[in-house]
């Protein structure tokens, strides 16, 4: 049974047997918390409506290259340039528009603020006032 490969290793091996089978490809990797590898590989050659033809394509190389070790390259996603393109667009829009909303929340909460320490209170509730009368 042949060694595990250390994980910065192993990255090191799925990208270069990625690189070797998919020229041109735009791959990003990363490790998860189990130390497999996960991530995404955009290439010209996959088709942009069969998924599983470009899925089967991956695993084929994988196992050629990495032999056992392939089952380590998990939840490896395969896009056109096209679809890579519009999923980075979107996920700058998502980030653009949570962006926006942690500013407003911040703008809200900075306005709140500024009315409680305008009325003289510090933020703390005013004293409530009593009449006091005295009988004597």
């Amino acid at each position: 049974m042949a060694a595990r490969l250390k994980p910065e290793n192993f990255i090191d091996k799925v990208e270069a047997a990625l690189r070797s089978s998919f020229p041109r490809a735009t791959i990003e990797l990363e490790l998860d918390d189990a130390r497999n590898v996960t991530g995404e590989i955009a290439w010209s050659g996959f088709s942009p409506t069969d998924s599983q033809f470009n899925q089967r394509k991956l695993l084929k190389v994988l196992r050629e290259k990495l032999g056992g070790e392939a089952d380590r390259a998990i939840m490896l996603f395969t896009l056109t340039p096209t679809q890579k393109r519009l999923m980075d667009e979107s996920r700058l829009d998502e980030e653009e528009s949570i962006l926006s909303t942690a500013k407003s929340i911040l703008q809200e909460r900075r306005k709140k603020a500024r009315s409680k320490t305008s009325n003289g209170t510090n933020g703390h509730p005013a004293p409530k006032k009593r009449k006091l009368t005295t009988h004597g």
